[in-house]
């Protein structure tokens, strides 16, 4: 049995800093797995990523969609993070908005990364993306969709609604399904109104006894 939640998330407005701070609001144990997603506008890019821990961080490949670069970022614990701790992201220009959502996971593999998207862009009401088949039945799909001057109506029925970065009518949102199959997952959540939108998502591998659980997640079983 594994379990998905949300600890936090986080926005910077245009010009204000390099840095958006991502400021707890649920705790993660020692071995949890806990990722990110987050936007920096402008073509602004990542540089680091710290928390008041000191835990290790892993910045994954980023998407680029026009002047906007997405990141997904993870960390397996060696410090439990206690509400109101921060996650950092250190940004290389302060002059673009920013926006991060975080989720920790109980229960992943010991190699636990299997894919992340290539990313897809478009207009409408009705962002998509399609995993790859997945490394093994037993996994966590992390569903990401950023939309300008929009917000998401409707969950996708197959998904679970972890988090929200809203600023400036813009919103960077993700959810998450617990799957026990191999075969490629679509992710295709509805928008309020038909915008431009960014969407990914990220893939990471269960164990087949997951630790005990911890922080105040939400135990769900997988499903087909």
């Amino acid at each position: 049995m594994a379990s998905v939640w949300d600890i936090g998330a986080a926005t910077v407005g245009v010009g204000v800093s390099t840095t958006i701070v991502v400021t707890l609001t649920d705790s993660a144990a020692i071995g949890d797995l806990v990722c990110g997603w987050m936007v920096v506008q402008s073509s602004g890019t990542l540089n680091s990523v710290t928390d008041t821990k000191g835990n290790t961080w892993t910045t994954r490949t980023a998407y680029t969609s026009g002047t906007s670069r997405y990141y997904f970022v993870d960390s397996v614990l060696t410090t439990a993070l206690a509400i109101g701790d921060t996650i950092s992201l250190v940004c290389s220009t302060g002059a673009n908005r920013k926006f991060a959502v975080f989720q920790a996971i109980n229960g992943q593999a010991a190699s636990y990364f299997d894919q992340q998207g290539a990313g897809a862009s478009g207009t409408s009401t009705t962002p998509s993306i399609t995993t790859g088949t997945l490394a093994q039945a037993d996994s966590v799909i992390i569903g990401c969709v950023y939309s300008s001057l929009s917000t998401l109506s409707v969950e996708d029925a197959d998904y679970t609604w972890l988090n929200d970065a809203i600023l400036d009518n813009r919103n960077l949102h993700s959810a998450y399904r617990i799957v026990n199959s191999t075969t490629a997952d679509t992710y295709s959540p509805t928008i309020s109104v038909s915008q431009s939108w960014d969407t990914n998502y990220i893939v990471y591998k269960l164990a087949t006894t997951p630790p005990p659980s911890s922080g105040s997640q939400l135990a769900l079983m997988g499903v087909g």
